[in-house]
């Protein structure tokens, strides 16, 4: 039994069919861009692999030369069979893009795409923006956190 775990174990290499990386290996310095977004239409690209996943933008960390604007929409580019199923309808998201091509954003690797659970703040409200002990859980480095830390 165990020689059968052990021979399916080196067959099967996970990181040949999935590309997504823990979070604590994000890098906000390799990141073309950084910033949260919430998600306002999810479409399938039709005879494609690809998602086109229009985010409005909330907070900016770190642009690219596409530079984005506060309340303004976009499109992004996912692949669906990487991390689609990571992408919900109305979820706001701290999204990590890993390049920008001919004026599209591509988020290739799951782990550059983390959705803010909702919580409540001190008053009982909820609230979508993380707190800077959910934040300094994500691993991400001290660039990134200091935005949480002056708030």
């Amino acid at each position: 039994m165990n020689l059968i775990f052990f021979c399916i174990l080196l067959t099967f290499n996970p990181a040949e069919t999935f590309y997504c990386d823990c979070e604590e290996f994000i890098d906000f310095d390799k990141a073309s861009e950084v910033f949260i977004g919430i998600v306002t239409k999810i479409e399938y690209q039709e005879g494609s692999d690809e998602l086109r996943i229009t985010l409005k933008i909330k907070e900016t960390y770190k642009q690219s030369d596409l530079k984005l604007e506060q309340n303004k929409s976009f499109d992004l580019i996912s692949s669906i069979t990487v991390c689609g199923y990571n992408w919900n309808a109305a979820g706001e998201y701290l999204v990590f893009v890993e390049k920008t091509n001919k004026g599209k954003r591509v988020v290739n690797m799951c782990s550059l795409t983390t959705e803010i659970k909702y919580q409540h703040d001190d008053n009982g409200n909820w609230v979508g923006i993380p707190t800077l002990s959910e934040v300094l859980k994500w691993g991400i480095n001290k660039e990134i956190r200091k935005k949480w830390e002056k708030d």
